[in-house]
């Protein structure tokens, strides 16, 4: 018989507590889902992702390990999902578990009267068993950059947040961007066609003309269009001082030193990039450089590093199947 049931609730209260983290897990990885639009507005699509983006920036600026929004992009792709779409808990755990996270972070948005917004979220883990907290911060559609980094501050707490770097927050790099260039931005991320991706973007940045991150992906659309040279147009015009993130500018040229054959110049920005910040895909595109340049030991150490760091990543299991070959020598 139970002699006293409200200390063996407390108990049991205290036991699920403990299970169910409150808030990220120092070491652990992370990957940000595009959130669930709750409300009827259909032309509010977009902010699912502009969350997703801003949420994962916030957390990087705090020391926490992400998958980056392209990589989520391309993972929800892979397992044949669009971003666009909302994604169920299952494919949620499936994607996680693809992207090497350790956990996932969800969540919904409301767009509320007088242009009020709600962002509510969760982390779970990626095997589906454990929930952190549902977090909720509320606020006006326009301080959206603000809401995001209210969202991860009571998601992460101070004691676990790292110094911040030198240079700008996400914040004040964000603060300055009239909200209409934050949704071309996003809906230019959201589409494949890369002439509709072009416009988009084209857009946003006569909203905002030094807009880093549009800045970026128009250059790298020039590369993939096989017009290096005209990427440096754009990455002249960022203001480098003003970025949160500057190794994804350095990121940027090295992959137009690269397309344009130059790549003592592509290893001299890739290695910025990586002294910034250790990212797979920098490691990556550094060890494929490494590579053309007959340089296969390093190449091959610095895809095992991005590897380690994202073991499925496709780019990476494609350099590291290539370089296991046998290299052919001239007889």
């Amino acid at each position: 018989m139970i002699k006293n049931p409200r200390l063996v609730m407390a108990a049991l209260l205290l036991f699920l507590a403990a299970g169910s983290p409150a808030g990220v897990m120092a070491g652990d990885r992370y990957a940000v889902l595009p959130f669930t639009n709750e409300t009827r507005e259909d032309s509010l699509y977009w902010m699912g992702e502009a969350i997703a983006i801003g949420l994962t920036d916030h957390l990087l600026a705090a020391g926490v390990t992400c998958v980056s929004a392209e990589r989520r992009r391309d993972g929800l792709l892979e397992i044949g999902l669009d971003s666009r779409e909302p994604v169920s808990l299952a494919s949620a755990i499936l994607l996680a578990r693809r992207l090497g996270a350790d956990w996932i972070l969800v969540g919904h948005y409301t767009l509320l009267a007088n242009h009020g917004l709600s962002i509510r979220g969760h982390i779970v883990s990626a095997q589906g068993l454990e929930e952190g907290k549902q977090i909720e911060v509320q606020g006006v559609l326009a301080d959206l950059h603000h809401l995001q980094q209210k969202f991860v501050h009571n998601l992460v707490p101070r004691s676990q947040r790292q110094p911040q770097r030198e240079g700008i927050t996400p914040m004040q790099e964000m603060s300055t961007v009239p909200l209409s260039s934050v949704e071309l931005y996003s809906r230019a991320m959201l589409v494949e066609d890369q002439e509709q991706r072009r416009d988009l973007l084209t857009r946003a940045l006569e909203s905002d003309p030094v807009y880093s991150a549009a800045l970026i992906q128009r250059a790298l659309l020039e590369i993939a269009e096989g017009r290096p040279e005209s990427s440096f147009l754009w990455l002249d015009r960022v203001a480098l001082a003003k970025v949160a993130f500057p190794e994804r500018y350095w990121l940027a040229r090295g992959d137009a030193f690269a397309a344009n054959g130059d790549r003592g110049s592509a290893i001299d920005n890739y290695k910025k990039a990586l002294a910034l910040r250790t990212t797979a895909t920098a490691h990556f595109r550094l060890g494929a450089v490494l590579a053309q340049g007959g340089q296969i030991h390093d190449a091959r150490l610095h895809i095992s590093a991005g590897l380690t760091l994202d073991p499925r990543d496709p780019e990476g299991l494609e350099l590291h199947e290539a370089l296991a070959a046998p290299v052919e020598t001239g007889s």
